[in-house]
């Protein structure tokens, strides 16, 4: 944008790997639980983070673990299924879950000289303005409206 500064919106990466994962459990078969190690490979993220990921989604009343031996395994190996329908959560419950900020970050110039501060609050209402309606976007769209019509 502009001398003024440059205004963006993103998500962290932790945001976008908890809708990828919201969407790969919400696309699983007949709701049953879905592996870590699955849920990794769908997502195409390290097994580590997509762990840490589902336990965030579970803590939030999400989704739900089970641990349970696999076929020939000794070990517990743990697996997520949604808890309530996935197609009435809304993107920003997801998101929240994984602690997304949903700001609108600015890069601003320096606040310094007289009437910067005026200006800048201006900017600062702005800015404020756009967080709040992000965050209604976000709580209106739903997970549904991405999975199609099987859900």
């Amino acid at each position: 944008m502009g001398r003024g500064g440059e205004q963006r919106i993103g998500f962290s990466p932790r945001g976008i790997l908890a809708v990828n994962e919201a969407v790969a459990l919400a696309s699983h078969q007949n709701g049953r639980h879905m592996p870590v190690d699955k849920l990794a490979r769908k997502t195409r993220a390290p097994i580590g983070e997509v762990q840490f990921v589902a336990e965030l989604l579970r803590r939030a009343g999400l989704v739900e673990k089970d641990a349970r031996p696999l076929a020939g395994s000794r070990c517990p190996v743990a697996a997520f299924r949604w808890q309530r329908n996935p197609s009435k959560v809304s993107l920003f419950d997801i998101a929240a879950a994984a602690g997304e900020p949903f700001r609108v970050c600015g890069v601003r110039q320096s606040r310094s000289g007289p009437r910067a501060s005026d200006r800048h609050a201006v900017l600062d209402r702005v800015l404020d303005g756009l967080n709040t309606e992000i965050v209604r976007i976000f709580k209106r769209r739903k997970l549904g409206e991405f999975l199609g019509a099987k859900h």
